[in-house]
């Protein structure tokens, strides 16, 4: 099995989140959580690291930057 590094694919994510949260029947409020943490990932700067940087994003103060 290979792995792969690479960009946070937040279009993808998304889709992905969303469909799992549908097919599972569960509330999307959490999934919507998900989904704005890597789109300020990715208005970090920080797309281009796994998507593990997100917690960078969290460490960060809240509010606008």
């Amino acid at each position: 099995m290979q792995l792969t590094t690479g960009r946070i694919s937040v279009a993808a994510t998304k889709q992905r989140i969303q469909a799992f949260s549908r097919a599972q029947g569960l509330n999307t409020e959490l999934s919507g959580l998900l989904v704005s943490w890597l789109q300020r990932a990715e208005a970090a700067g920080l797309a281009g690291e796994e998507p593990a940087a997100v917690v960078k994003v969290l460490r960060r103060p809240s509010g606008p930057q």
